[in-house]
């Protein structure tokens, strides 16, 4: 019996232009264990986004399976996809998309009522600001945190369903190094102290040697660095 939470098994995936097939990954074989945080790293345009959109369950492969959980997910309905990623998948992406028109906590709550979330919303939303050490923003709107404390919020939003698998597409590309060691100085401590499994895809190679494997993506193949 696999030990993985996450595994792909010769995962292939391609793009065809009006021209040609472009093949993006060739081959993907790859098992991440619970509560393993490990980086991703290669060139721009090596595929690391279609990888980690396929790991999430928002894309499937043309070839080859991916296991959540023990899921398949190419034999699971949209709907069923759609709640996979719901309530046992957190993204957190290089631009933090929150809604602008809607509070700090307002933006929290989202989240857990797409889910369909019982119980005390509020409790759950309070514990999580505090994590992030963003209590007494509550009540501001994105545009008036600074970029490192939208992107906390970012993870915030990404951990209120409390996950299982934490996916980061290059979640410091946007804020100087100072910001960024502080923002995933606060994500690791966070997926320490609750045992999540999380996959960082950057091209920051000081940010990939804070995780425990570093994997790098090239030419379709993805390799064990260290």
């Amino acid at each position: 019996m696999s030990n993985c939470f996450l595994e792909l098994i010769n995962v292939h995936k391609s793009y065809r232009t009006k021209s040609e097939e472009i093949k993006v990954l060739k081959g993907i074989d790859f098992c991440l264990q619970r509560g393993e945080i490990v980086s991703i790293i290669g060139e721009s345009g090596s595929g690391k986004s279609t990888l980690l959109h396929i790991m999430g369950a928002m894309d499937i492969p043309d070839e080859g399976k991916v296991l959540i959980d023990g899921s398949d997910i190419a034999t699971l309905s949209l709907k069923d996809r759609a709640s996979l990623r719901s309530n046992k998948i957190g993204f957190v992406f290089q631009f933090h998309y929150l809604l602008p028109e809607f509070t700090v906590m307002e933006n929290l709550k989202i989240p857990q009522m797409i889910a369909g979330k019982s119980g005390d919303i509020n409790y759950r939303c309070d514990e999580i600001l505090n994590l992030i050490g963003l209590v007494d923003k509550r009540d501001r709107k994105p545009d008036e945190l600074s970029g490192g404390q939208q992107q906390l919020l970012a993870l915030g939003r990404a951990m209120v369903n409390k996950p299982d698998l934490l996916l980061m597409d290059e979640p410091t590309g946007n804020l100087d190094e100072k910001t960024s060691q502080k923002v995933m100085g606060k994500i690791f401590e966070i997926l320490g102290k609750f045992e999540i499994s999380a996959i960082v895809v950057t091209h920051d190679i000081k940010l990939a040697m804070n995780t425990e494997k570093i994997y790098k993506l090239f030419n379709g193949k993805i390799h064990l660095e260290n």
